[in-house]
Order: C-alpha cells, then sequence, then structure tokens
C-alpha cells in the first residue's frame, strides 16, 4: 500500500500552488484576451492565431517528448543528459525549420495567405516554447509547484502587458512579438531558478536517452504531433480557405472556452500526471480508484462553469465586445460541450505514457484529424466556416468519451489482475 498520508500532502501542497498561480493568470488571460481583440480586431487575431498554432505544432516536434522523461523515469538519471539531450533535438529541429522557411518561393506564402516572416516568427516561438516545456517538466520533476504556479502569472502578464504596448508601435506583429517577448522574460527567470542544466553530451549519450525513451520518441512524438494537429488544424488550414476574421472570431471562442479547460490542465494535470506514475510504479491496483475518483470530480466540478458559459456566452459577447464579434457567442456554443469533454480528457490523457498506450493515443488522434479535415473540407464545399464548427461539435466528441472510457477500463484491469 502507499503511504498515503505523507504521499497527499505533497500533492495537495501542489494542487493548491498551482490552482492560486493559474487563478490569477486566467484571470488575467481572460481580461488581456478580450482587451487585445478590441484593440487589434477580428483580421489580427486570426493571424496570430495561425502564429500559436505552427509554434505549438512546431514545439513538440523539437524536443521529441523527450520532456515527459523527467517525470516518468523510476531511475536516477542524470537530469542534465536528459535536458542537454532535449537542447542538441530543438537545435536541429529549429535549424530545420527555418532553412525550409526561408527557401519556400513567395508564392508559396501567397497561396497559404502568411507572410515568409510570420513563419521565421513561428520558428522563434516554436523555440522557446519548447524551451518552456521542458523547464516546467524539470520543476515538476523537483516538485518546485510554487516556481511552476508563479511561471504562469509572470508568463500571462508579461505577453499581454507586451502585447498592448506593441500595438502602439508596431500593430501588425504586435501580437506575435508580444509572446516572444514574454516566452524570453520566462526563460530568464526559469534559469535563474535552476541554473545551468546544459552540458556538451556525446552523441553516445543522446542515443542513449532516445533509447530509454523510445515508446516517447516513436509513438509519443506522432500521437503528440497529431494531436497539436489537431487542437490547430482550424487555424492552420481553415485559414487557407476562410477569411482571417472567421479564424479570428473562432480563436477568440477557443480562447474564451479554454479558460476552464487551461486552468484545469495548468493546475492539476501535472500533479496528476506526476501522482499517476508514482501510484502506478508503486502499487497498480491503487490506480482504478484514483483515476474514478479524479474523473468524477473533475466532471462535476465543471458542469456548472460550462453550462454557465453554454446560456452566457452570447449576451457576454453582444455586452463587452463590438459588433464584428457577435458571431463568437454562436461558436462557443456549438463548441461547449467539446470543451467540456476535453477539460476532463485533458489530465486523463497523461495515462497514454503512464500505462505506455501511446500507440492508443495515435489510433485517438488519427481519428480526431480524419473528423477535422472532413469538417474542414466539407465546410469549404459549401462555402460554409459556420457548418465545419457544427460538425468538429458533433463527431470530436464521440472520441472523447471513448478514451475516458477506455482508460477507465483498461485502470480497472490492473486491479483484477493484481488480485489475482
Amino acid at each position: 500500500m502507499i503511504n498515503k498520508p505523507n504521499f497527499s500532502s505533497i500533492y495537495a501542497k501542489g494542487v493548491i500552488s498551482l490552482f492560486k498561480g493559474n487563478f490569477w493568470a486566467q484571470l488575467i488571460g481572460f481580461a488581456g484576451t478580450l482587451l487585445i481583440a478590441d484593440l487589434y480586431g477580428s483580421d489580427l487575431l486570426g493571424v496570430f492565431s495561425k502564429f500559436i498554432s505552427i509554434s505549438s505544432v512546431l514545439a513538440i516536434f523539437f524536443t521529441l517528448r523527450l520532456e515527459s522523461a523527467f517525470v516518468l523515469s523510476d531511475e536516477k538519471q542524470d537530469l542534465k543528459v536528459i535536458f542537454s539531450s532535449i537542447i542538441y533535438s530543438i537545435v536541429v529541429g529549429a535549424i530545420v525549420s527555418i532553412t525550409l522557411a526561408l527557401i519556400l518561393p513567395d508564392t508559396f506564402f501567397s497561396k497559404i495567405n502568411f507572410l515568409k516572416v510570420y513563419l521565421v516568427f513561428c520558428v522563434a516561438g516554436a523555440v522557446l516554447k519548447s524551451l518552456e516545456n521542458t523547464y516546467l517538466s524539470y520543476l515538476l520533476r523537483q516538485k518546485s509547484f510554487k516556481e511552476i504556479a508563479f511561471s504562469r502569472v509572470l508568463f500571462t502578464l508579461s505577453r499581454y502587458t507586451a502585447q498592448i504596448g506593441l500595438f502602439f508601435l508596431a500593430s501588425h506583429i504586435g501580437l506575435m512579438l508580444g509572446f516572444v517577448v514574454a516566452l524570453l522574460f520566462l526563460l530568464i527567470y526559469f534559469y535563474n531558478k535552476t541554473g545551468n542544466l546544459f552540458f556538451l553530451i556525446s552523441i553516445t549519450q543522446f542515443k542513449e536517452t532516445l533509447k530509454k525513451n523510445l515508446n516517447l520518441v516513436s509513438y509519443g512524438v506522432l500521437s503528440d504531433n497529431l494531436n497539436a494537429i489537431n487542437l490547430n488544424l482550424i487555424p492552420i488550414l481553415a485559414g487557407v480557405y476562410f477569411s482571417d476574421a472567421e479564424i479570428g472570431w473562432y480563436f477568440l471562442a477557443v480562447v474564451l472556452l479554454s479558460v476552464p479547460t487551461t486552468f484545469i490542465n495548468a493546475s492539476f494535470s501535472k500533479v496528476f500526471f506526476l501522482r499517476a506514475s508514482e501510484i502506478f510504479n508503486k502499487d497498480q491496483s491503487q490506480l482504478f480508484p484514483f483515476v474514478k475518483k479524479y474523473t468524477l470530480r473533475l466532471f462535476l466540478g465543471l458542469f456548472i462553469p460550462f453550462l454557465m458559459i453554454y446560456f452566457l456566452s452570447s449576451p457576454f459577447i453582444d455586452f463587452l465586445l463590438k459588433d464584428e464579434w457577435l458571431k463568437v457567442g454562436s461558436y462557443i456554443q456549438l463548441l461547449s460541450f467539446l470543451f467540456f469533454l476535453r477539460a476532463i480528457y485533458n489530465p486523463v490523457s497523461h495515462l497514454e505514457e503512464v500505462l505506455k498506450k501511446n500507440h492508443i493515443g495515435l489510433i485517438f488522434n488519427i481519428f480526431l484529424f480524419a473528423g477535422n479535415l472532413f469538417a474542414i473540407f466539407y465546410g469549404v464545399s459549401i462555402n460554409s466556416f459556420i457548418t465545419t464548427i457544427e460538425i468538429i461539435s458533433i463527431v470530436l466528441p464521440v472520441g472523447y468519451i471513448s478514451m475516458i472510457i477506455y482508460f477507465l477500463l483498461t485502470t480497472r484491469q490492473l486491479r483484477f489482475k493484481k488480485s489475482k
């Protein structure tokens, strides 16, 4: 059996610290999002959504998901070797990406309605985002919950301050540049807290790190890249066929719906990952009660907030923003059930790595990818972006419900195997 009192107290304190930090971060972010939407308008917000989407996808590719090795490993590995291996991976990924960005002809960018300089910003943002994810995983391994919590507030405050200030200096790139500046501030903070974690390692050490984490580097990278693409496919692909304004409306709806989702993910998801990993390593039979209780609490805790979002979003948007944003309320209502399920599934999804079920996650993300593609191209065929959103809101929830049930059944089987 697990030593429950000591085990619980560490994570209870961690949840409280992350809860406080993310409460203020989400509050600042909510107000900041409405303010920059009002300042920049739907077209520039649509361009920014593409920047965020491409950077997020590249960031996963750059690290090869090796940052999860900090948490998953039950060995006393040299964490600096893992960190240095990730830096090597980021450098290679960045060089390849920036080279491709520079050699692509201007005609390519005109076809996709995206400037070449924006793609250069995407690569820079991805490099910094990769480093942020790496530091966060390292601090999680160290159980430095207060530092993680403060970093969320620091980044959010820096980001919106920079973006609002840059609107008056360089409005066409202010959103992207403000995001990059905020990440730089954040990385300076992380470096001051952790000290230098990087040192030159041999190619043999780098290969050994990849070999020890083969499940992450193979299925994990494919699954997470597909997941990132699925989350960002609308701005990336639909943005080629539909207007920047429509993508901007969608982006604002997603940002507002993501407030509870991001809050849960940042406050509880990391603690869930760490705790589930330790339970699995100590006593697998205890994993099902933990997952069942956690899932039920998330369902009950999120039901009322999302119900309020569904009914109050339209009048809220009408009251606060200009007429150009009126469609955002409809988008929020259509997507609210999907984001409710996503908020529940996000912490549970870490069981893919804990149980080494990344291949199941890959199948799930292939389903989401196919659903997104069908929704986008069907919407394009009838020239209706709202139809794309309607299809997504019906098809994708089926996948999330299936995965939640799958992990409940899988962890339940572990209990029976233990009892035999």
